[in-house]
């Protein structure tokens, strides 16, 4: 793998299960919401606030990646307000452990991420580009 053959950005997306269940959940609570503002219950502010809340992180979701790799740093997006960026020059080393990237850091302190929300066929891919760029920097900076 060389660096010309990495078009950056690199995104890598969430599993298409994850989306169609919090779809799911917003259609189902939107529904319901309509039918208590019909029938004038007092459910009708619980429900929108439901319904608001999933139709909101099921925007977020369908237009978010979960990983994008660019020349200098990665950025992971587990959450809606969980956002982290690792930069190359900051990691000594990368391994894989089932559903989990353990990141060594230089000064020799370890961060587990976990890419059990992304897709499985990008999973191996998106490890070995990390592992490919992490070892580009430590060779560029001798």
């Amino acid at each position: 793998m060389k660096k010309e053959d990495i078009k950056f950005p690199v995104y890598y997306g969430r599993p298409i299960l994850q989306i169609l269940i919090i779809l799911i959940i917003a259609i189902i609570s939107g529904f319901i919401t309509y039918k208590s503002f019909k029938a004038y219950t007092v459910h009708h502010t619980y429900m929108l606030v439901i319904f608001g809340a999933s139709l909101a992180y099921f925007s977020w979701l369908a237009s978010n990646p979960f990983a994008a790799i660019c020349e200098d740093h990665f950025e992971v997006a587990s959450g809606l307000f969980f956002v982290r960026k690792y930069y190359y020059r900051d990691l000594k080393d990368i391994k894989q452990q089932g559903n989990n990237i353990v990141l060594k850091y230089n000064g020799m302190e370890t961060h587990t991420i976990s890419i059990r929300m992304m897709k499985q066929q990008d999973k191996s891919n998106f490890f070995e580009t990390i592992k490919f760029l992490i070892f580009k920097d430590a060779y560029e900076r001798e």
